[in-house]
């Protein structure tokens, strides 16, 4: 497509920023995207045009060239991707060859003795290829851009942010939505981030970014959570408070037999060691019991009277002898 005006393909001023293109992309990518389309063929063409443009003006150094020297840059370079490499073509890709060893002589570009060959010429502005100090961009493995990075968001059950599991979440990316698995560590923090690389969106050369997905760990009815402890009110009746009791408590690993002792009052705090989240290391926090006396709403007529006298017989100490202000 030499013809076309990759800013116009694009729909974008040629005073845009390299984030206004990546958007624009993004845009056209999905409207032209083949699957969402009858004419597949008219989508793919639409497609790849929109694909080529933003190979170019998605590189900021594509883009210079492009702006400097139109769509037939690409033409303009040697072997190794190299401006102006070897042989100079003045007429573009149609042109004579000019060999510059036909000025310099057959010495590998080198004046003779006493005179400053090509090479040397070259070295100085740092554009031969090959000479020290000077780079050869060549092709290798896509390299990881931040600005493809894709954010979403997934929302996961109290349970799984305790002992990890895997959750799959759809990602809408340029070339189409994709389903992935992601892997959820144990002990996971609410509102925090995880990484997958190269997962993003896809940018020049395939560069591809990361997807970031930040965990958002839904409530529980009864649990909550302290930093690496859980905590849990349990409610008692006031006669196992009196005489203390045996109580089944869940925990994430299982059902553990909590010891209430007798006299326990509201408010006290037992500690079932090693039944909480999980850190790093993978060293667990402690479950912490609140108890919580349940009074009961009604007494039954014929025993109110009698419970009554029976609690006011028990000796109690002055319950509100440190009330001060």
């Amino acid at each position: 497509m030499p013809n076309d005006d990759y800013y116009k393909v694009l729909n974008v001023p040629k005073t845009a920023t390299q984030q206004e293109i990546q958007k624009a992309y993004r845009k056209l990518a999905k409207q032209y995207h083949p699957d969402l389309h009858e004419d597949k063929e008219h989508a793919k063409q639409k497609f790849q045009k929109v694909q080529q443009a933003y190979d170019v003006l998605g590189d900021a150094k594509k883009r210079e060239m492009y702006d400097r020297f139109g769509p037939d840059f690409e033409q303009m370079r040697g072997p190794s991707g190299q401006p102006f490499e070897g042989q100079f073509h003045p007429g573009g890709a149609g042109g004579a060859d000019f060999d510059f060893s036909q000025i310099f002589g057959n010495r590998g570009g080198r004046a003779g003795a006493g005179g400053m060959g090509f090479e040397e010429i070259l070295r100085q502005f740092g554009g031969f290829p090959g000479a020290e100090g000077s780079q050869r961009r060549g092709p290798g493995p896509a390299t990881p851009d931040s600005s493809l990075d894709v954010e979403t968001e997934i929302t996961i059950p109290f349970a799984v942010s305790v002992l990890g599991g895997e959750h799959r979440v759809a990602v809408d990316q340029a070339d189409g939505p994709k389903s992935i698995t992601v892997k959820i560590p144990a002990g996971i923090e609410d509102r925090k981030k995880i990484r997958l690389r190269n997962q993003g969106a896809i940018g020049p050369g395939n560069r591809r970014g990361d997807l970031l997905i930040r965990v958002i760990v839904a409530p529980h009815p009864l649990f909550r959570r302290t930093g690496i402890h859980l905590n849990l009110t349990l409610n008692i009746s006031l006669l196992e408070a009196i005489w203390g009791t045996t109580v089944d408590v869940p925990t994430p690993y299982g059902t553990v037999a909590l010891k209430i002792p007798p006299r326990s009052s509201s408010g006290r705090v037992l500690r079932l060691k090693g039944m909480g989240v999980p850190n790093e290391q993978g060293q667990k926090g402690d479950l912490l019991v609140e108890l919580q006396i349940a009074v009961p709403k009604e007494i039954p007529t014929a025993v109110e009277g009698e419970l009554k006298s029976a609690l006011a017989s028990i000796p109690t100490e002055d319950l509100r002898s440190q009330l001060k202000w």
